[in-house]
């Protein structure tokens, strides 16, 4: 649970660009304490919001879901992919992994 990997180097001006991948059953962008491995959703104007509260836009091609967090603290830039797997219409986050950047 948690970052399986973390690299960071020193950012122009100041503070520091990381590269990280996720690795958790829940959450979806962010590490969490205590992640939940399900939950609910809504879309709109192609924006999916989470059952935490967190935008992000969306894009669907075939049986892949691809998701940019759409978080402004700390910066996150990347995408969560997301493969349907078997002939479930669900998914769980049990050991998927996550890849973002990230600027703090």
């Amino acid at each position: 649970m948690g970052y399986s990997t973390v690299t960071c180097t020193s950012a122009a001006g100041s503070g520091c660009s990381c590269s990280a991948v996720v690795q958790e059953a829940g959450g979806l962008g962010l590490v969490y304490s205590d992640p939940s491995p399900s939950g609910t959703y809504t879309t709109s104007c192609n924006v999916l919001t989470n059952s935490d509260d967190m935008n992000y836009s969306y894009c669907v091609s075939g049986s892949t879901l691809t998701v940019n967090p759409k978080i402004s603290s700390p910066t996150i830039t990347g995408s969560i992919v997301l493969q349907k797997s078997g002939g479930s219409s669900s998914s769980s986050g049990g050991g998927s992994k996550q890849r973002h950047q990230f600027e703090q």
